[in-house]
């Protein structure tokens, strides 16, 4: 019954020339399709990116650039390419909003605090620890800053497993729980997948240094990273 439903509420959204409501009626009924045969639908990153996107182009063609709801449409959009390990771009699209937002709506607006709360999430840059040789992919740490001209990291962690609300204030101490910062060794520190990174002592790929890209995979039987460059 609902996909006959979700059916007739898409002929109804193609009648009308709702594309944002096609978009979400369609996902719908994938969902209860897969629910009836006996599966489990599950977007992946790069579809949701996709749907993001469609949505952002959408709001931006029916609204304009500098409506709050494109605004707030273009966050969504960059928060699921973050989570899609693409944090270059989505931190070169939160600076545009942020821009846009600060400009149009003013420093105290909603839309604003928003794109500003999820720059913060997003420009934050996480890494795993090693404890005698292994990875600790359980705990997750922020890098405070890298010192002793960087064979040392101080970390502060471990980051709560919360769901992440760009709203939150997360300058409340109550937020930071049990997190405590310290020192360890570069040796020991792993960075997690979507942190921007520059390359730097390479020898075999010469015209690679000094670019910056986001790391990707990471080999642990040979200490190497793969670093994914946005014009490849």
């Amino acid at each position: 019954k609902a996909k006959i439903y979700f059916q007739k509420a898409k002929s109804i959204f193609e009648n009308e020339e709702d594309e944002l409501g096609v978009m979400t009626i369609s996902n719908l009924i994938e969902n209860v399709e897969a629910e009836i045969n006996g599966e489990r639908k599950c977007l992946t990153q790069a579809v949701e990116v996709g749907l993001e996107l469609k949505k952002f182009q959408l709001f931006t063609k029916e609204f304009g650039a500098d409506d709050n709801t494109t605004i707030e449409a273009g966050v969504q959009l960059a928060l699921a390419m973050w989570k899609d390990y693409r944090t270059i771009e989505a931190e070169r699209l939160l600076t545009k909003l942020i821009a846009r937002s600060r400009r149009v709506h003013g420093e105290g607006h909603d839309c604003t605090i928003f794109a500003i709360s999820a720059m913060q999430r997003v420009h934050e840059r996480k890494v795993f620890l090693k404890t005698n040789g292994e990875i600790n992919v359980d705990e997750v740490y922020r890098v405070v800053r890298y010192t002793a001209d960087g064979e040392k990291c101080l970390v502060q962690g471990p980051v709560p497993k919360v769901v992440f609300d760009p709203r939150i204030n997360r300058s409340d101490p109550s937020y930071e729980g049990a997190e405590r910062t310290f020192e360890v060794e570069r040796a020991n520190v792993v960075t997690s997948r979507g942190t921007p990174v520059v390359c730097t002592g390479l020898q075999k790929a010469t015209h690679l240094n000094g670019k910056i890209g986001d790391r990707r995979e990471f080999d642990e039987d040979i200490g190497r990273y793969t670093i994914h460059f946005e014009d490849e």
